[in-house]
C-alpha cells in the first residue's frame, strides 16, 4: 500500500503531461500555419519549402480566411508562388469575398507574377463578390502591363462591376493616363455610365486628373 502511495505521484506526473501534449497539438498545428504565412510574407523561400513538406499549405487559411498562395502572391513573391504551385496549391482558390490569387497580381506591375497564375490556369473572367475582376484591380492599380497581359488573354475590357464601374472607370478615376489610352485602344467605352451616372472622365475630373481628361473627350 505504501508503495502504491510513493508511486501515485509519479503516475498523476505522467498523466497530466500526456494530458498537456494532447492539448497542445492542436496549438502546434495553428504555430504552423501561423509560421507559413509569416515565412511567405517575409520572402524566405527555404523555410516555406520546409512548412510546405510538412504537407501544411493544403488547407491553410490566415485570419483574413487567405490562401497561402494569395498572400505569397499578394506579397509579390513569385518563387514562393510558384513553390505552391508545384506542390498542388489551388490557383482557383478564393478569398471570402471572392477574390483569387490572379486578383492580387493585379496589384504589382509585375505581368511574370500574373503570366505564372495563367498558365497554371488561372480563369480571367473571374469576379469577386462586388463584380470586380482582376482587370479592374489592375486599372485601379495602374498596373498597366498587367492590364494589358488580362486583356490580350481574355479578360473583357467592357465589364461592370456590382457599382457599374468597368476598368476605364478604375483606370480613369486612378489618373493612369497610359492605361486609359491603352484601354480605348482596346474598346473600352469611354461612355460608359455606373449606376450613379458617372462616366470615366467624370471621375478623371473630379480628381483632378487632366491629362486622361483630355484622352477622354478628344474626337
Amino acid at each position: 500500500m505504501k508503495a502504491m502511495l510513493r508511486l501515485f505521484p509519479r503516475l498523476l506526473l505522467m498523466v497530466l503531461v500526456l494530458a498537456s501534449a494532447l492539448a497542445g497539438t492542436p496549438g502546434r498545428a495553428q504555430s504552423l500555419r501561423e509560421q507559413l504565412f509569416e515565412q511567405i510574407e517575409a520572402g524566405n523561400a527555404p523555410e516555406v519549402a520546409r512548412l510546405v513538406r510538412a504537407g501544411v499549405h493544403y488547407t491553410a487559411k490566415n485570419a483574413e480566411g487567405e490562401s497561402p498562395l494569395y498572400v505569397a502572391v499578394e506579397s509579390g513573391q513569385r518563387a514562393i508562388a510558384a513553390l505552391l504551385l508545384d506542390n498542388g496549391a489551388d490557383v482557383t482558390a478564393r478569398t471570402p469575398n471572392g477574390e483569387t490569387a490572379l486578383h492580387a497580381a493585379a496589384l504589382h506591375e509585375e505581368p511574370a507574377l500574373a503570366a505564372l497564375l495563367l498558365e497554371r490556369g488561372a480563369e480571367v473572367r473571374v469576379a469577386n463578390r462586388d463584380g470586380e475582376t482582376a482587370l479592374h484591380w489592375a486599372a485601379m492599380s495602374d498596373t498597366l502591363a498587367v492590364a494589358r497581359l488580362l486583356a490580350e488573354r481574355g479578360a473583357p475590357v467592357r465589364a461592370a462591376d456590382a457599382a457599374g464601374n468597368t476598368p476605364l472607370h478604375g483606370a480613369a478615376a486612378s489618373g493612369g493616363a497610359d492605361l486609359v489610352a491603352y484601354l480605348l485602344s482596346a474598346k473600352a467605352r469611354a461612355t460608359a455610365r455606373n449606376k450613379a451616372g458617372q462616366r470615366p472622365v467624370d471621375l478623371a475630373r473630379s480628381r483632378g486628373h487632366g491629362e486622361v481628361v483630355r484622352l477622354l473627350t478628344q474626337k
